[in-house]
């Protein structure tokens, strides 16, 4: 079973807040318009959650990370990773 960390709590806060229907009320004035999901640091690690979970609703999300940490274990990641041609992910590399 697919291990979360604390992104995975602040995504399921931001949907009791009200965030998921947000988005819902958004597509639906504007079903063409594409949803796409962005986080820097941890922000990036509950972007990845979120945008994995959304998918399973909507068919046009795509995520941008800036310096995301894994958020959570291995099969999670895998899980992730067959998502991967809507995810992009920025982080930097020392040379």
């Amino acid at each position: 079973m697919p291990l979360r960390h604390i992104a995975y709590q602040r995504w399921q806060a931001a949907k009791k807040s009200g965030v998921l229907t947000g988005i819902q009320e958004a597509k639906a004035q504007h079903a063409d318009y594409p949803i796409v999901v962005t986080g820097h640091s941890s922000g990036g690690s509950t972007g990845a959650i979120a945008a994995a979970e959304l998918r399973k609703t909507f068919d046009d999300v795509s995520l941008c990370t800036y310096g995301q940490p894994r958020p959570g274990n291995k099969a999670l990641a895998r899980e992730l990773q067959k998502q991967e041609d809507k995810n992009f992910r920025v982080i930097h590399t020392y040379v």
